[in-house]
C-alpha cells in the first residue's frame, strides 16, 4: 500500500511539474507574440580604459566615449554605450579602471570582431570581455 501511495504521489508531482512548465512557456510565448519579438544575439562588450602596458587611463571617459562612437559608426548601425567602473584582484593587489560598456543587438559576429579589434587598438587593451546572450527583442512603437 505504501508503494502504491508513493507511486501515485510521484506521478502527481511529475504531472504538476509538466503542467507548470507548459503554462510558463505558454505565458512566455503569448508575451512574445504580443510584442512581436524576434530572437537575436545580444553582445555586451566591456572595454577597459587603462592601457595594458602602463596601467594608466588612455583617455578621459568623455573622450573615450567619443572615440568609441567613431569606431561604432564605421561598423554597426547602433548600440547602447554607458560607463562603468571595473574592479579585479591579482593576488593582494586590487585594480580598478573606468570601463565602457557597449550593448549591440542583432549584428554579425564578424562585425563585432571588427569593433573589438578597433577598440583594442584605440584604447591599448590586451583584451575585451564579451558577453553573448540569446534574447528576444523588438522595437515597441506604442499602442
Amino acid at each position: 500500500m505504501k508503494k502504491l501511495a508513493c507511486l501515485i504521489m510521484s506521478a502527481v508531482l511529475v504531472m504538476c511539474l509538466c503542467i507548470s512548465c507548459y503554462a510558463g512557456n505558454d505565458a512566455d510565448d503569448r508575451a512574445k507574440r504580443f510584442f512581436g519579438t524576434e530572437e537575436h544575439l545580444k553582445y555586451t562588450l566591456y572595454i577597459g580604459l587603462n592601457a595594458y602596458d602602463t596601467g594608466k587611463p588612455t583617455y578621459p571617459v568623455a573622450e573615450a566615449k567619443k572615440i568609441f562612437t567613431e569606431i561604432a559608426d564605421k561598423f554597426i548601425s547602433g548600440c547602447t554605450l554607458y560607463e562603468a567602473d571595473g574592479y579585479w584582484r591579482d593576488g593582494d593587489k586590487v585594480y580598478k579602471e573606468h570601463t565602457l560598456v557597449c550593448v549591440i543587438v542583432d549584428e554579425k559576429p564578424e562585425i563585432i570582431k571588427k569593433v573589438m579589434d578597433a577598440a583594442i587598438e584605440a584604447f591599448r587593451q590586451s583584451s575585451i570581455l564579451i558577453e553573448i546572450n540569446e534574447t528576444d527583442s523588438a522595437f515597441y512603437t506604442g499602442k
